[in-house]
């Protein structure tokens, strides 16, 4: 007998992947056209009908060259793009914060206390700006876009059986408002939770919470990861919750933080041994306290950890740790919303919708229920 076929495609990750590039869309079209809030319903609408198709595609009409062809050419597309493009006109600051920071290192200035272009201080943490020098050094920091997008497909290759899983994935990134504004603009985002991505996917395949060596070992190693933006502390309380509190390891999930914290405060200990006066007064992590405070950080935190409890696999992982920070980017722009108004706060520069992004790669991990074949061909032979 054969049974009815269960929808493969999640709703609510689903909307909220259609919510953040609505609102890339309408914000940047409007740059360009009259007719920005029409434009950005018909391409929500078209992205939202294209996603609740995947079960009605067909397995057979996807195979291994086809991905493999259509990352190729988007790539091709990319660099067109950064040729044509050159990053001197890109007004957005992110990669003037890694070019001023490094600068201002070599000539032995504390990086901190640099501004950029829109007078904004430096909010990653120092690892982000170690994984940045190659690209700083190549002058060109769309390259790490482009390096993150090819991680991120071969983290779907590992996460995903099914090839059709593999390639709408692939398609729905690289045709997402959101991520080509993040490329076009030589933002980091994404690559920056690919990094950590990368980081949960090894932890999960180790089994992380049955080994004390490893929990010390990917403990710093976090740490580490932590040190890259802070906001990936949510999604790092999801992942510890679900390694060790599913399985009741208390100890090993302990001593896993701790060396967390080691692995941050090793980053941070030479900036404030060089100059604690300034360190003191130019820091990330005043930085970050600036877009949520701490009350509500609280609060997120323990809601991480909640969800991580209930989170069997690193899929679910990311639907929590991908609507967590999507919660926690939309109470920043409320925030900013109520102080300084919508005009401001979306149309202008106070806020910056891009940190939607940081949650747009969970969203996409989490949006197919299954690993494997659909469901229609795991149920045929019942």
């Amino acid at each position: 007998m054969t049974l009815p076929a269960l929808p493969e495609i999640r709703i609510l990750p689903a909307l909220l992947l259609c919510t953040i590039n609505f609102l890339f869309a309408y914000k940047y079209s409007a740059r360009v056209t009259g007719y920005a809030l029409l434009f950005s319903i018909a391409y929500t609408a078209l992205a939202l009908l294209a996603i609740l198709s995947f079960d009605t595609l067909p397995e057979r009409a996807f195979h291994r060259r086809l991905r493999l062809g259509y990352l190729f050419a988007f790539s091709l597309a990319l660099l067109a793009l950064f040729h044509f493009l050159p990053v001197e006109r890109v007004r957005v600051d992110r990669w003037d914060i890694i070019q001023r920071f490094w600068d201002a290192l070599f000539r032995g200035e504390f990086p901190y206390a640099i501004r950029s272009m829109h007078n904004n201080p430096p909010g990653p943490l120092p690892v982000y700006f170690l994984l940045s020098i190659p690209f700083y050094l190549l002058k060109e920091v769309g390259y790490a876009t482009l390096l993150a997008l090819y991680l991120f497909a071969g983290l779907l290759s590992q996460q995903f059986a099914s090839e059709k899983t593999r390639t709408v994935i692939l398609v729905l990134l690289t045709t997402s408002a959101a991520f080509l504004w993040e490329a076009s603009v030589r933002s980091t985002l994404f690559a920056n939770v690919v990094v950590f991505l990368g980081y949960a996917h090894f932890a999960e395949r180790l089994r992380l919470g049955s080994n004390p060596r490893q929990a010390i070992l990917f403990g710093f190693l976090g740490g580490l990861v932590l040190s890259t933006r802070g906001a990936v502390g949510l999604p790092l309380a999801v992942t510890s919750a679900s390694l060790f509190g599913r399985s009741r390891r208390w100890a090993q999930g302990m001593l896993w933080a701790v060396m967390v914290l080691a692995g941050l405060a090793v980053t941070l200990l030479p900036f404030a041994v060089w100059d604690w006066n300034a360190f003191r007064s130019h820091n990330p992590i005043m930085v970050e306290e600036s877009f949520v405070p701490w009350p509500a950080l609280v609060f997120l935190v323990l809601l991480a950890l909640f969800a991580g409890l209930r989170s069997p696999s690193l899929k679910e992982q990311c639907w929590y740790a991908g609507a967590i920070l999507f919660g926690a980017v939309t109470l920043s722009f409320l925030r900013f919303v109520s102080r300084f108004g919508w005009e401001q706060s979306f149309w202008g520069s106070r806020f910056d919708i891009s940190y939607y992004v940081l949650s747009l790669p969970f969203l996409l991990l989490a949006l197919v229920k299954t690993d494997g074949t659909s469901s229609r061909a795991s149920g045929a032979g019942r």
